[in-house]
């Protein structure tokens, strides 16, 4: 019996021992880890197009990034009359109204209709400009008006890229014709 009572003891001794061991290890970890603060910030892609309009010409279209990452951006160019009061007109647009846009250096025209800008564009940054100047054409009781909506997508990974607007990224990341 003397001897059960020692090894008992032993025994308690020992998980005491470990216990208090295991808690000052736990205790000394919580007490010496320094906190780590993350901070997640979401990537953003949007833009803004800049355009000098005077009424009759519009002049030095330029799309910038305003997002919070690199960016690809293409431009819908949208040709329209609109009637005195403002509203959208009936009248169709004709190639004798809205001749093609000469593609300026830096942009090319998919063949989805889209103007495609070559390189991509920091955050914070302007695009190559899109249009020189362009003289509004003049029809009697109507209005034209030259719509630029710019939009952008990320540019990394690059096969977001391709998968969305159908256009190839090249391995210098430049970006080459093509379109849905």
């Amino acid at each position: 019996m003397k001897r059960y009572r020692k090894i008992l003891l032993v025994l308690t001794a020992a998980a005491v021992i470990l216990f208090s061991a295991n808690l000052l290890t736990s205790a000394w970890l919580v007490d010496s880890t320094e906190e780590k603060v993350n901070t997640f910030i979401p990537g953003t892609v949007t833009t803004t197009v800049e355009e000098e309009f005077d009424g009759e010409t519009k002049d030095n279209v330029f799309i910038r990034n305003t997002g919070n990452i690199d960016a690809y951006i293409r431009a819908a160019v949208i040709p329209v009359w609109k009637t005195e009061s403002g509203d959208l007109s009936e009248t169709a647009v004709t190639a004798a109204d809205f001749p093609e846009l000469p593609i300026l250096p830096g942009w090319f025209k998919g063949t989805d209709g889209f103007y495609y800008h070559i390189e991509m564009v920091a955050p914070g940054a302007l695009t190559e400009k899109l249009i020189g100047t362009f003289e509004m054409p003049v029809k009697e009781g109507l209005k034209f008006e030259l719509q630029i909506i710019g939009s952008g997508i990320q540019a990394d990974p690059p096969a977001a890229v391709t998968e969305m607007w159908g256009i190839t990224v090249n391995p210098d990341k430049t970006l080459q014709g093509g379109g849905p």
